[in-house]
């Protein structure tokens, strides 16, 4: 009888010991998460026009070697930006996603006008964070200048268009030190898909959408089908 005690004892002593672990651990990530959102508040704030709400924390485990915040852009009706703080020291953000894009959008549909000024263009930043070695708040010309953009581009037309012309708007891309790549796609009803994002396009089943081609770009700006 005295032995079940003594095991009941210190069963009931290591319930408590981790209870009390547990409750230090989650007033520790917390405290940790109320911290980082307040950095991270003052880091976009000295380096965007824009309000932040915050959202969201994930601490750094063995999986990643950085804390994360997530946040919701006003300017950008509540899309999502996310912050990251590296052991190193190093932060990192993908704002330029938001504030970039329209600029990108144009800048390709300029380049597809000559082949067919109804054409709709989708651009999708293939890098999850703004590369660590450029300038913060640079415009869309300056990024792709600095051959480290990233792109993967949709090209949607109404009548599809012949192969030549679709490696020649590929051609475009990669003259201008941008990697990634380019799908060109046909649909009968493409004005119902200019206001989708390329996962919507997708993913609604009303939507029919013809995949004619898709080229890709390596670092060296090489093309490749």
């Amino acid at each position: 009888m005295k032995r079940f005690f003594k095991i009941c004892l210190i069963f009931l002593l290591g319930l408590l010991i981790m209870i009390g672990v547990n409750g230090c651990m989650l007033e520790n990530k917390a405290q940790l998460a109320e911290i980082t959102k307040e950095k991270a508040l003052k880091y976009l704030n000295e380096n965007y026009d824009d309000n932040f709400k915050p959202v969201s924390f994930s601490a750094r485990n063995w999986a990643r070697n950085y804390e994360s915040i997530y946040f919701l852009s006003e300017k950008f009706e509540n899309r999502g930006v996310e912050v990251r703080f590296f052991e190193n020291g190093e932060i990192s953000d993908n704002y330029f996603k938001l504030y970039m894009e329209n600029d990108a959008i144009k800048y390709f549909a300029d380049m597809v006008n000559k082949y067919d000024s109804n054409a709709i263009v989708k651009v999708i930043f293939s890098s999850e964070m703004f590369p660590s070695s450029l300038k913060k708040g640079m415009n869309f010309s300056t990024y792709i200048s600095s051959g480290q953009a990233e792109l993967s581009l949709y090209f949607i037309f109404n009548e599809d268009i012949p192969k030549s012309e679709k490696y020649s708007i590929t051609s475009d891309v990669a003259l201008n030190k941008i990697f990634g790549s380019c799908w060109f796609l046909q649909s009968d009803n493409i004005d119902n898909l200019r206001s989708q994002t390329v996962d919507e396009i997708f993913s609604d089943e009303s939507n029919i959408v013809h995949r004619t081609q898709i080229y890709y770009i390596d670092k060296n700006y090489s093309i490749c089908e």
